[in-house]
């Protein structure tokens, strides 16, 4: 496999639609020729937990894309 996509996303809160941030790796050939880290507002509220896993505050995703508009 020497060509794929990798995606990470972190959630506001439980549900898995509450994505408050995505990164995205370009493998081509072996090498990663792009990344991308973009922060999205989830239009949802945080939850405490999972601030504390990834520190993303509702306060940071001010004025950030949906993920549609994404």
């Amino acid at each position: 496999m020497k060509d794929f996509v990798a995606f990470d996303f972190e959630t506001a809160n439980r549900a898995r639609h509450s994505i408050c941030s995505v990164g995205m790796v370009f493998v081509e050939n072996g090498e990663i020729v792009d990344s991308i880290y973009q922060l999205i507002d989830p239009e949802e509220k945080f939850d405490h937990f999972n601030i504390r896993i990834h520190g993303i505050k509702p306060q940071d995703v001010i004025g950030a894309m949906t993920f549609d508009a994404f």
